[in-house]
């Protein structure tokens, strides 16, 4: 988040993730950093940005649904064991309630865009940001490291937290000409001093152990350490299915459309019966 702004707002976001705010109370903080002089509905300030760029998929978006369900319960699960099962576990009534709730924060409580901004919360466009941690890197690129003035609290909940994880991961296309040169790039990126070069510009979590353990900022004390901390303590896999592109992309339709004010209900129904659809080519699959 923005500490400026929070701070203009007279918002003191949770340092602890045990404090972490369910999503009516991060409505509340939401509304009061939303800044709207003349009540027109186009916000000169929008409380939040939720999910990174303009896109609405499985990443970010599938938290509200997932996070309305107990650990276990099928809208917690979001999907069948089978991997390819969605109808019950997509649409259930309170995957409808959370998506009804994410349409309000664009219709009926107006704190962040109906149409995506692109880079609201690094253009100083947003109070709050859910996104992973890349956005450190972004902030110091454009601002230079120390100048954004930037909090971070956990993510708003409904009945569980969750915090999705899985990131970007290197790989060379089979149909390349050049395997040995891809090759020797992925080894050295790999690498503990490739590892370091991404670091410095992205900022991001690290898999190389080693870069890891020399971070100050991962620390107990650490200005990054609610990150690690969210992953460790109620991180889960997003949705698992051979059928994750097709899933991805109508679920993302979905989300779209309810923000502009299509019936949550209809469209996770729809949603469901059409995944279930393009993933029927894959039964079978795990045995």
């Amino acid at each position: 988040y923005n500490k400026d702004m929070t701070d203009a707002a007279g918002i003191t976001p949770p340092a602890s993730l045990d404090d972490s705010w369910t999503m009516s109370e991060a409505m509340e903080a939401w509304k009061k950093a939303t800044v709207d002089p003349d009540g027109d509905g186009i916000a000169d300030q929008w409380g939040v940005r939720w999910g990174q760029g303009t896109w609405s998929g499985d990443y970010e978006h599938g938290i509200f649904r997932r996070s309305n369900g107990e650990i276990g319960s099928d809208t917690y699960k979001g999907m069948g064991d089978d991997g390819i099962t969605f109808k019950g576990y997509l649409d259930t009534p309170e995957a409808v309630e959370a998506m009804q709730f994410y349409q309000d924060m664009h219709l009926k409580d107006k704190v962040t865009p109906v149409e995506p901004i692109p880079d609201n919360f690094v253009s100083r466009k947003s109070a709050f940001y859910v996104t992973p941690d890349n956005v450190i890197g972004t902030l110091n690129r454009l601002y230079g490291e120390g100048e954004f003035n930037w909090g971070v609290t956990g993510i708003p909940y409904f009945k569980t937290p969750v915090c999705h994880t899985g990131s970007w991961h290197y790989g060379i296309s089979p149909n390349t000409q050049h395997f040995d040169e891809a090759l020797a790039f992925v080894k050295f990126a790999s690498s503990d001093d490739g590892a370091r070069i991404w670091y410095k510009h992205v900022r991001q979590l690290p898999a190389n152990v080693g870069l890891f353990n020399e971070l100050p900022e991962y620390a107990e004390d650490g200005n990054q350490r609610l990150w690690l901390d969210a992953m460790n303590t109620f991180g889960i896999p997003r949705i698992q299915t051979p059928g994750y592109t097709e899933y991805q992309q109508v679920f993302a339709e979905a989300v779209t459309n309810i923000s502009q004010g299509a019936d949550p209900a209809e469209q996770l129904t729809a949603a469901a019966g059409r995944i279930e659809s393009l993933l029927a080519k894959y039964a079978g699959w795990n045995q």
